[in-house]
């Protein structure tokens, strides 16, 4: 690796293969910085009075003094592309999660005003989230090209994936409120997907055109309404076999 210095100089440096911490670990822009590992005998470069400028995979920007071992500035954490979604957990009102087209979701501390859980990797355009209902902590979301995802937010991981809308964009998703084992899809295909959280699918509503948004019913865990570009809301009944709206 080579790095240039304002002085003129040029430093050269050996890689060493840095393990993460855990398969799991995702690095931001708040990520603390890792210790280097320890070395073998002629494997040590020390580091030269200097900085690097770090970019990350969720916007942020870094600059690192080698040196002095530390960040002399590092940008807070936050999206850098448009916002599409957002939506308080409806069971702690200080959570507010954000869906981005950067292609993450943020999960902010309304208090502090400050992102406490990023969703790993980047999804492509996040149009639409949905809490998990029952204190589940987890998050769905609904992207551009990747389908939906099921986010489990302590485990900082995906732990589930839809794909029944092929490539096409997914709008909107719905998580049921009053049934935590179903979730709606809407697309651009023109279905509304009702599937369970294990991926089984329960019903596949056909609409005339692109289908932008759903709802389930707060009152009847079996009645949603999606949104149709050909200006209709439609009402379905997910107890019956039925594929036609009531």
């Amino acid at each position: 690796i080579v790095f240039g210095h304002a002085d003129g100089s040029i430093s050269v440096f050996q890689p060493v293969s840095v393990q993460s911490p855990n398969k799991n670990h995702y690095t931001s822009s708040t990520s603390e910085a890792i210790p280097p590992p320890s070395l073998k005998q002629n494997q040590g470069y020390s580091l030269p009075p200097g900085h690097v400028v770090c970019c990350f995979l969720d916007g942020g920007v870094g600059l690192y003094d080698m040196g002095a071992k530390k960040w002399d500035f590092l940008r807070e954490l936050g999206h850098v592309e448009t916002i599409f979604d957002c939506k308080f957990n409806p069971d702690n009102p200080n959570l507010l999660a954000t869906a981005s087209f950067d292609g993450t979701i943020k999960v902010w501390d309304i208090n502090t005003l400050t992102a406490v859980y990023t969703s790993p990797g980047n999804e492509g355009v996040i149009f639409s989230l949905s809490w998990a209902p029952g204190g589940l902590n987890c998050i769905a979301g609904a992207t551009s090209r990747n389908g939906a995802f099921i986010w489990d937010i302590q485990k900082g991981k995906m732990v589930q994936r839809f794909t029944e809308h092929g490539k096409n964009g997914i709008f909107y998703i719905a998580w049921s409120n009053k049934d935590s084992k179903r979730i709606a899809t809407c697309s651009g295909d023109g279905f509304c997907i009702i599937r369970t959280i294990d991926g089984k699918v329960l019903h596949k509503y056909k609409h005339p055109a692109a289908v932008f948004g759903c709802d389930w019913s707060q009152n009847n865990k079996d009645m949603i309404a999606t949104g149709c570009e050909d200006k209709n809301v439609r009402v379905y009944y997910v107890a019956t076999s039925s594929n036609q709206p009531l």
